[in-house]
Order: C-alpha cells, then structure tokens, then sequence
C-alpha cells in the first residue's frame, strides 16, 4: 500500500471516491464507445469497460491533473456533519530537549554566553468522539450486509457449479478430442482444456482457470461436426482471453458495490463485447462463406437449450436472446479490422487509463485559484498559549544536551513549568522565573505574539515583575528589525558592526544575562511580524480569512477535534526546511501557522502580507502542512475557500536501536512524507544519540534519511554518511542504526 489511512472510517470514504471515479469512467468509457463504434473492434470495447473494474482494485495511482478524482476528492475529505465535540482531555506530554539547528538558511546565528535553556513543554488535549448511530452508519452497515449476501451468493453458485461438474461424464470419443486437439492449436492453446458432457438441453460454456473445462451437450441434434468446429473456436478463443478468470472481477465488484446501477451496465457491456469479439475472431477463422452456417447454429441453440443457475458462472456461448440479437447484427456488419481502429484503440486506451486510473493531482479541498497574497503571525483563534519558544542555536546536539540536563536533574529537583496568563513560569523551590516571549520586530514590539508595546512600555513591565519575581525572557530579533540600518553602511565590517551595535542595545535594554534566551527569526516568522504597527494588524480580517476544522480518527472510526494542532503556511519554492519535535514545531516563531481551539477549529488569513521576492517566493502560491501529536496532514496546495474538515493521518511510532553508535556521534532523522509537492520543505524529525535503551520518534510515511553527525574538539560536525530509511502502512516499527562507515 502506497498510502496510509487515519482509521476505518477514512477507509471507507476512500472506497466510495473510488466507487464513485468508477460510476464516471463508466459514463466516460460508454460516450467513447458510442462515438467511436466505427473505428473500435469489439475488443477494444471489452477492455475500456474492464478498466472500469481495474479503476476499483487499484487505490492508489500516479497523481493527475487529467484524473477523474479531481472531480470527487473534495466532497468526500469535507464532512463536518460526520464530527462530534465532547469533553475529554488527554495528559500533557513533555517534550526533549532541543537538539542542534543545521542552518539552510542565510540567517545570522548569535550565541550569546551564560544564557540558561530550558525544555519546552507541548500538552495538546484530545476530545474522543462518542459512539453513535447515525444515518451514515446505518446506510454503510446496510451496504456491507447485502454486500456480504450477494458475495455469499456468488459462493454458494461456485459450490453447485463444482458439485455439478463433478457430477458430469468425461468425453472419450477420439474423433472429437482430435477436433478439439486441432481446434485448441488454432486458438493458441497449449494443452486442450478438460471436456465433459452436460445434459442434452444445456449451451456449450466453458468454466475455470487454470485448469478450465469445457461443457458440450450430449446427444444434441444441433452439434454436428460441421457446426461444432465452430463452436469450439468460440469457447477456446473465451480461454486464450482469459475470460473465464476475468469475469469473476465484474461479478465479483458488482456484489460489493450493488448500490451502483453504472457497474452493473459496465458489467453488462464488457459480457456483451467479449461474446461479439470472440464471434468476430471465429469469423476470422472460418472465412464469411460460413457466417451464415455459424448465426444458424447461434440460433438453433438458444432456440433448444435450457438455461441453468450452475451456468451463470460460466462463459456460454449463449447466455441470452437479447445479446444474441446484438451479436447476429453485428456479424451481419462484419468487416475486418484496420489499422485505424488499432490506432484508435490504442489511443483511447491510453487516453482512458490517464483519466479514469489515476489519482486527483492536488489535495482535496484545494481550490482552483490561487490567492495573491499569503503570511501571517501565528496566532491562535481561541487565544491559547503557543508552543515553547525557539531554544537557542548551538554546536551542542540534542542526546549531549539530555546528558547535561541529566547531570542538571541528579544534583537538584527539577523545575516544575507551569502557564500563567499565556506566560511560561518555572518554580524553582518557593521562586517563581517568568519567561515571557519578547519580539523586537521591524515597527513594534510584540509580548508574548498578542500585545504591541513601546519600548518603555516594555521597560515598565519588566521593572515591575522584577520587582516581585525573577525574569528571564526570551528575545527573538526579526530580520527587519536586526537589518534596518543595514542599507545605509557603506562595507561589510560597518554592517556587521551596526548589526551587532543593535543586538547589543536589546541585550543591554533586557539586562545582560537576564534573558533566557536571544536570537533571531526566519525569513518567514520576521515576515509575519514585520508587517505589524497597529493593534489592527494583530487581528484577522473576517472578509479574507479561512476557517476550517482538523479532526482525528481512531481505529473503531470515531472522529474527534484535534486541539491545539498547527496550521502551517509553506511559501512555495522559498528554500527552507522544517524542524520538529514530537510531532510539532520545534521553533514555532520561525513559521506562519494558526492554532486550532477545543473544537478543532481555526481562522487563517493567508492573504493578510502580499508575498514578495524578499519575504516569500511563489507569487503567493503556498504548501500547507497540519501538526498535531497524534497525526499530520500534508496539502499540496493552499486553504479551501469554504469551511473543510481535514482529518490528519497518524503518525508512525517507529522505536530507534542506537546502540551501535559510538559516544561521540549523533544522528539526525529527515523525512519526506508521501505525497508530499516536490518543493515540499525538508522535516527534521529530531535527534537521537547513543543510548542503552531504543528510544521511540514519530515519523510520517515516506522516504527519508538519517544523517551522521560526529564530535571532535568540541565540535559537531557532519560525518557525510547517509543511512536510507522509508516508513510505510507495513512498517518497519524498528529501526536499528548502522554503524558509521
């Protein structure tokens, strides 16, 4: 399996898109075989109505903006009707540490000595869904039981078929078995299939693969040995086609999707079509002068067979008058096939196949156009705290960090985090240490992403919870801030110094030593905050903004709102990469993405910054990417216009051996999901060092790598070694990593 599904539900939405892509092929293949009747043989027919078949056994496909699945992906992935809300709330999980940024980015990295880190902590709560009998249910559960009747039908035909071939004579007659010796050569049969007498009312018919058999009359006026040439020819060419095996799978998926009366007329018509090739290919064979003699034997055993329910399972070279009917005008019109109509066959085959057999080419809920514009700061719509602010960028890798913090955690107790008014408090025996976000943007300063202040606002502030309590905020730098003076120094060294002079100013204004702390913002997260001046700009526009609802699914299909997941807007084309830790942003402040509330909901406002060639690339076209603990969901395009429910698939728990690394090396874990747009951002799934003990990572499915790092003289460094890794429905839930070569 190529992809993964959320739960049983997603299941079943996936299986009725399909269904529903085959109802369209059908209609599709029908107005092709109607227009081009004059130019497409028989069989070319046949196999355009099996591709109808094929569309329902084949999943998944290549993706294509020509596929019939662009037209139906949409109305099965918006379903808010089908999501219940109820109170219910999951522990909150801590988080490791932060381990080294590999920077991808021209992004300035300050270090700033003395300054204290700290995990961050991500509790998401989880609201399951309760049982419930809907009207979706009840119809589902009625669809599988006269599906499961009508497959227990077509069992209990295949036992009486094979209690009645059992029951039958073997053909001794050597003049008939050389017939058949001779006729079976002709129809590119390697052995003569196995040949028993019926009784004498019933139609020539063959059943059976591998081992097929064929049923002939016994004693019947009709056959005799002028006529019954022919009618071998008709029933080995059934054989040599393969139609004994491949009619099971129109019988077999009408059963399962019965409520679908276009499958039925597909099932109907390929029957139809391969009765009239095999009769032109008899044609063929016996030359024109003996068509009439062929349509008379048609019709003289229609006219003295009776027909049998162990019958319909096989290939019978009468099945009903109406079709005979069909069959005699079309042999009535014979004419041999040209090399127009294996051209056209050719290319409406090919031309179906690209429409009806593959997969939509974007995402469900991606609307056509495209918005001009993108951007914004991460806010939440029910104002809930954001995730940990971004630790700060150093040499030091995320396993060495856990070994000092574990030295940290044996001397004293550790500190215990807590959230006050949207700011992270840490208690420290009977003190409390503030740690309020702090952003120096190009046009304000922002506290904690939601309130503007000026900078003796600010001053006022932190003098007055000094004053009660210890304060060691962290300070992000946007770039529009760090670089404005930029443009007016006239050399690099007068940049780097003007650079410098203003990181040394907000150091100086925090109090040295006295920030938790300092760094800078992406491209993209100084884009958000850069554009503010107002309290206006805080807000989202009701006009221009999107909302939307993030649900989970759990294995007995119940579907609850996924709190607390983020929304993230990829700039297409802008080269960056994605670093996440259990699950989530590891460095929120660096991205644009929106929160969801207790109901899974979000506004987003995408169109709220013009994109720019300095900001973001792509002309406004833009990825989007939902995170959650317990799941992700990758859209190759941007927002639906309308309200949509998006359901997140789960992440795979995949346990990491480390034990053949050595103590001064460490891995990095990158990995691209499925699906995802080939300008889709790399995701660094976190650091693993070496441990006695497997530790366990949430992975996505799809191919990846884990990269080798190595320690000497202090310093981390890349090791150059690549260790492939692809994570599917199957597995692996192991990894055991290679030593470094």
């Amino acid at each position: 399996m190529i992809r993964a599904f959320a739960s049983w539900s997603h299941v079943v939405d996936h299986v009725w898109k399909l269904n529903l892509q085959a109802a369209l092929l059908a209609v599709l293949v029908a107005v092709v075989c109607l227009g081009g009747r004059r130019w497409l043989t028989p069989g070319w027919r046949s196999i355009l109505w099996m591709l109808v078949f094929v569309r329902l056994v084949t999943p998944f496909g290549p993706s294509s903006t020509f596929s019939l699945g662009n037209l139906v992906g949409a109305s099965f992935t918006a379903r808010p009707a089908d999501v219940h809300t109820v109170e219910a709330t999951l522990p909150n999980q801590e988080t490791g540490p932060v381990g080294p940024q590999i920077p991808v980015e021209s992004e300035p990295q300050l270090s700033v000595p003395g300054i204290e880190t700290a995990p961050a902590r991500i509790g998401t709560e989880m609201a399951e869904a309760p049982s419930r009998w809907s009207a979706r249910n009840a119809c589902i559960s009625v669809w599988l039981i006269v599906a499961a009747f009508l497959l227990g039908r077509l069992g209990w035909l295949r036992f009486q078929l094979s209690r009645y071939l059992s029951s039958l004579d073997v053909v001794h007659q050597g003049e008939l078995i050389r017939l058949a010796e001779s006729v079976a050569s002709t129809a590119g049969l390697t052995r003569v299939p196995r040949l028993l007498w019926g009784s004498s009312q019933c139609s020539p018919a063959v059943c059976g693969w591998p081992s097929p058999v064929l049923i002939l009359p016994s004693h019947s006026p009709v056959l005799q040995p002028s006529q019954l040439r022919a009618v071998l020819l008709h029933e080995f060419r059934h054989i040599r086609a393969a139609d004994t095996l491949l009619t099971w799978l129109p019988r077999v998926l009408c059963a399962t999707f019965w409520c679908n009366p276009l499958l039925w007329y597909a099932s109907r018509k390929w029957h139809e079509e391969r009765e009239l090739s095999c009769d032109e290919w008899v044609l063929r064979q016996i030359g024109q002068d003996q068509k009439r003699s062929y349509l008379e034997t048609l019709v003289a055993i229609a006219t003295n067979s009776s027909r049998s329910t162990a019958f319909e399972l096989t290939a019978s070279i009468v099945s009903s008058y109406a079709i005979l009917e069909r069959r005699i005008v079309a042999m009535k019109r014979f004419r041999p096939p040209t090399r127009t109509g294996l051209i056209a066959g050719w290319l409406l085959t090919l031309l179906a196949g690209v429409i009806g057999l593959t997969d939509a080419g974007q995402a469900p809920n991606e609307p056509a156009a495209e918005p001009d514009s993108a951007s914004v700061l991460a806010t939440s719509t029910d104002q809930s705290t954001a995730a940990a602010p971004k630790q700060q960028a150093t040499d030091q890798p995320a396993a060495d960090q856990q070994t000092t913090d574990q030295q940290t955690t044996d001397q004293a107790a550790a500190p215990l985090v807590v959230k006050q008014k949207d700011v992270e408090v840490v208690k420290i025996g009977q003190a409390e240490m503030l740690k309020p976000k702090i952003i120096f943007a190009q046009h304000a300063i922002l506290w904690e992403g939601n309130e503007i202040l000026t900078w003796e606002e600010l001053r006022e502030r932190l003098a007055k919870l000094r004053a009660k309590q210890p304060v060691r905020p962290y300070v992000y730098h946007s770039m529009g801030f760090a670089f404005k003076d930029i443009q007016k120094a006239a050399s690099e060294q007068e940049a780097n110094e003007g650079l410098n002079k203003t990181i040394g100013e907000t150091a100086e204004f925090i109090a040295n030593n006295q920030f938790s702390l300092m760094s800078f913002l992406s491209r993209r997260g100084s884009g958000a905050v850069d554009r503010i001046r107002t309290e206006d700009d805080l807000k989202i526009s009701e006009a221009r903004s999107l909302k939307g609802r993030v649900v989970l699914s759990d294995e007995m299909g119940r579907v609850a709102p996924a709190k607390g997941a983020q929304v993230v807007i990829l700039p297409l084309g802008e080269p960056c990469d994605l670093h996440l830790r259990d699950g989530k942003l590891r460095e929120p402040e660096d991205e644009i993405w929106y929160e969801t509330n207790a109901e899974g909901m979000f506004q987003a406002d995408p169109a709220s910054l013009p994109f720019d060639p300095v900001l973001l690339y792509g002309d406004g076209k833009y990825l989007t990417l939902i995170l959650h603990e317990y799941g992700y969901r990758i859209i190759n395009g941007q927002l639906a216009a309308s309200d949509a429910t998006y359901e997140l698939l789960p992440w795979t728990k995949v346990t990491i051996d480390s034990g053949n690394l050595k103590e001064h090396e460490q891995v990095e874990i990158w990995m691209r999901p499925e699906g995802a747009h080939e300008k889709f951002p790399g995701m660094s799934m976190g650091w693993v060092g070496r441990g006695d003990r497997p530790v366990v990572v949430k992975l996505p499915r799809g191919k990846g790598s884990v990269a080798y790092w190595t320690k000497a003289d202090d310093r981390w460094t890349d090791a150059e070694f690549r260790h492939p890794i692809q994570i599917t429905a199957d597995g692996p839930t192991k990894i055991t990593l290679p030593p470094l070569r």
